[in-house]
């Protein structure tokens, strides 16, 4: 069966279906943590998932995904200067793979992707996955990410197809428009998908993005600011985030001041989503983008959960104007996998052509 695959800065999500067509949902936390080989034993029985490796001549012990997270919360220390520091590693930064900085980034990336995707049901089974637009800045571009992570899967068998994971998102959610005949024109509409590295945007007509760019900042830029004013480590401000939003307790229309992490985040989200919803504004007016009916906005992605998100966005879109009209801001129905439940509708249209 055909299956879709989102690459994401924070979390690794995998979309299939099984024999009865019923959809299965896998995912991971794109993260990892080394710790002495000592500690074999221990987390052997305690049933971490971890591999061994060399670095630097030393042979480590190396946690991967929602474990590392947990344990490097756990051993998260003071610095000199006061602020919470932990030893969780990265494989991706700002929606691409981190290997400047991180120089174990490929082998962890690639080893985690494929145990979550696993190998083929059968020679050539299409494997569509979500690559980011070159970002605003254009201080990197998304070729070298995009090539690499399309040999991971290739090399388990797979057919592989990228797609930008904001044309994902339209595909998960089909929005529509009415053209001049009264006619309903499907797969058309505005995609943003706010994930933990970056937020990506594209405007789909009849499923093909005339236009995609991306911001090289969102939830991870969120969760450091944050993390820099509450004396915590950014990947503990990210669990409380993800606690408090699964609670319901965060609401970005009514925030608990009370709470200083609630109030950090609040602050840094409003301030964040103006300063896109600004730049996408510039971009759309570069681009001479017009519409001549009013058009949906579909935004999903980690970073989209809180309450009152897909409210906040569209009162800015509101308040800075953008250059044609919106009928509404809706937030997809599982914004964690709506990305890879894109990539998988563009699958099996794919396997269908086939």
């Amino acid at each position: 069966m055909p299956v879709g695959l989102d690459f994401g800065t924070v979390f690794l999500c995998c979309a299939r279906k099984d024999s009865d067509g019923k959809l299965e949902i896998s995912s991971e936390r794109n993260c990892f943590l080394d710790v002495d080989k000592t500690f074999e034993d221990m987390i052997f029985a305690s049933n971490y998932n971890y591999i061994k490796d060399y670095e630097n001549g030393e042979e480590k012990i190396f946690i991967l995904g929602k474990d590392a997270m947990t344990l490097a919360n756990l051993l998260a220390q003071k610095d000199s200067h006061g602020d919470r520091t932990s030893r969780l590693r990265r494989p991706m930064a700002n929606m691409v793979i981190n290997s400047k900085s991180e120089k174990k980034s490929i082998q962890m990336l690639k080893h985690m992707v494929q145990r979550l995707v696993g190998e083929p049901k059968y020679e050539g089974e299409v494997c569509v996955i979500s690559v980011p637009a070159n970002p605003i800045s254009g201080e990197f571009n998304s070729v070298f990410h995009s090539n690499m992570c399309q040999s991971f899967i290739k090399e388990l068998g797979y057919e592989v197809v990228p797609i930008c994971e904001s044309l994902a998102v339209i595909y998960a959610t089909n929005p529509s428009i009415k053209n001049d005949n009264g006619e309903v024109v499907n797969m058309t509409g505005i995609g943003i998908s706010c994930g933990g590295g970056g937020i990506n945007c594209c405007l789909a007509y009849r499923g093909v993005d005339t236009i995609r760019f991306s911001y090289d900042r969102s939830g991870d830029w969120i969760d450091q600011q944050t993390a820099s004013v509450c004396s915590l480590s950014p990947s503990e401000v990210s669990m409380y985030k993800e606690k408090k939003s699964l609670e319901g307790k965060f609401d970005l229309l009514n925030p608990d001041y009370s709470d200083e992490v609630i109030a950090g985040l609040c602050i840094y989200y409003k301030f964040l989503v103006e300063t896109v919803i600004k730049q996408f504004k510039e971009e759309f007016i570069k681009n001479g983008t017009q519409f001549s009916d009013p058009i949906e906005v579909i935004v999903s992605g980690g970073t989209s959960k809180p309450n009152g998100f897909e409210s906040l966005v569209e009162g800015t879109i509101n308040q800075i104007k953008w250059p044609f009209d919106i009928k509404g801001v809706r937030r997809a129905k599982d914004p964690l996998s709506a990305t890879a439940i894109g990539c998988l509708a563009a699958a099996q249209s794919r396997e269908k052509k086939k």
